[in-house]
């Protein structure tokens, strides 16, 4: 992720914190993520 876009996500959490939404953390993983030095982004 590119710094301006780490940068507008943070913006529309603090818009929607704002707005009266709630925000709390899971402590899990939600997905597993594996990269092959094979694949074609890799």
């Amino acid at each position: 992720m590119k710094g301006g876009n780490l940068h507008e996500d943070y913006l529309c959490w603090l818009e929607i914190l704002k707005d009266g939404g709630t925000a709390c953390g899971i402590n899990e993983p939600l997905l597993n993520y594996r990269s092959y030095r094979a694949s074609r982004s890799g």
